[in-house]
């Protein structure tokens, strides 16, 4: 859903990380290499402070797009509680609807045990078409007086 969200964060990151490892390697070259004209120290420091004013935005782009992950993530979270807890109702409501079917195919099924037992239908014949066990039927029959 918000996939795309954390995919372009992530590469964002990746890519401001590089950046940040580029110049951090550029300035360690350059002051590891001799140079063969002086620069004045001025024009050093000024270069200096570009780089940092560089940094300082790339930090805090960083820690804006760190704040929106956050916010994405948060969201993602809420709407899986919530549709955890629409499951949870869901799941419930089947349990609740396939006992009330069964005990009503129960009842249906007795309902038409009985009447095959006032036509004078054979015990056996019943268990056998209505599929009920054969002490369902006799205590149907002992309860309604009709053996």
């Amino acid at each position: 859903m918000e996939l795309w969200v954390i995919v372009l964060s992530a590469v964002d990151i990746a890519l401001m990380g590089g950046i940040l490892y580029i110049m951090s390697g550029k300035k360690t070259r350059q002051r590891l290499a001799p140079e063969s004209t002086t620069v004045p120290a001025f024009d050093q420091v000024r270069e200096l402070q570009s780089e940092l004013s560089g940094i300082k935005t790339l930090s805090a782009e960083l820690e804006r797009k760190k704040a929106a992950f956050e916010r994405h993530e948060n969201t993602i979270n809420e709407r899986t509680r919530r549709l955890d807890a629409i499951v949870k109702q869901a799941e419930d409501s089947a349990r609740k609807l396939e006992a009330l079917y069964v005990s009503e195919r129960n009842e249906d099924m007795y309902s038409k045990a009985v009447r095959m037992l006032k036509s004078g239908t054979p015990a056996d014949e019943i268990v056998r078409s209505l599929g009920l066990l054969n002490g369902e039927v006799e205590l149907i029959s002992s309860l309604n007086n009709y053996r």
